[in-house]
């Protein structure tokens, strides 16, 4: 699987340590990016008592620059779950499993705003939601980074570095007549004409011509020799 692929695509499977290069670059050019960004607008920032319409123009390239990075490094990190949920032999909708508990955060901090909340009640009321997605991150910590891929092929493809197969893909619990309708046809029909090849060749084997009546007709009247030859004992008459 290629960078891009690795990095932007939905579809496949990789193994841990796919998964671990991927997350670790992406975080790395992410913070590296966010870096230089910083410095680049830390002049205007320093500046801000001396003219603070500069510092906030600073403030809000620095947000525009800042927003498509992470929007980027979103979909990389989700397509890295997705792709390694697959190799877990799950579906990768997994992945939007933590998005009820960051929606009820920010409907929550929202909530506090509107009703005059103070800090300490709106943290409270946040706190129950920030542990269920705290367990749900060490969750997908333990199953995508530190357990193995399932063995074999399963409905997403291959496992990471296995060679195309042209078997296809069949569920554990069907029966093995039934994975392939297509292979079971084709040996279908391959096991009739082998058949008729048979039948054939079967024909060919018997004896050709008619075949002698006399050997099995059964005698019903005695031959001309035997009834003209004489018996022992008596004269023959003239």
């Amino acid at each position: 699987m290629g960078l891009l692929g690795l990095l932007f695509s939905l579809n496949g499977r990789i193994n841990r340590a796919q998964y671990w290069l991927g997350t670790i670059g992406v975080s790395v050019a992410v913070f590296v990016l966010v870096f230089v960004l910083m410095l680049s607008t830390g002049a205007s920032l320093a500046n801000a008592r001396e003219n603070p319409a500069a510092a906030v123009s600073a403030v809000a390239r620095l947000a525009l620059a800042i927003g498509p990075i992470l929007l980027v490094s979103s979909w990389c990190g989700m397509a890295l779950q997705v792709k390694r949920f697959h190799d877990r032999g799950r579906s990768g909708l997994w992945v939007l499993l933590p998005a009820l508990p960051m929606t009820m955060l920010v409907s929550t901090l929202f909530h506090g705003v509107a009703t005059n909340m103070s800090g300490a009640e709106v943290g409270a009321a946040m706190q129950p939601w920030l542990m269920f997605l705290w367990l749900i991150n060490f969750a997908f910590f333990i199953d995508l980074a530190c357990l193995p891929s399932k063995e074999g092929p399963n409905k997403y493809g291959n496992p990471p570095g296995a060679p195309p197969s042209s078997t296809p893909y069949a569920p554990s619990g069907a029966p093995a007549g039934k994975a392939a309708p297509a292979a079971a046809a084709a040996s279908s029909l391959l096991g009739a004409q082998s058949a008729m090849d048979r039948a054939i060749a079967e024909r060919a084997r018997q004896p050709q011509g008619p075949v002698k009546a006399a050997a099995s007709a059964p005698r019903t009247a005695a031959s001309p020799a035997s009834a003209a030859a004489p018996s022992f004992g008596r004269r023959v008459t003239r």
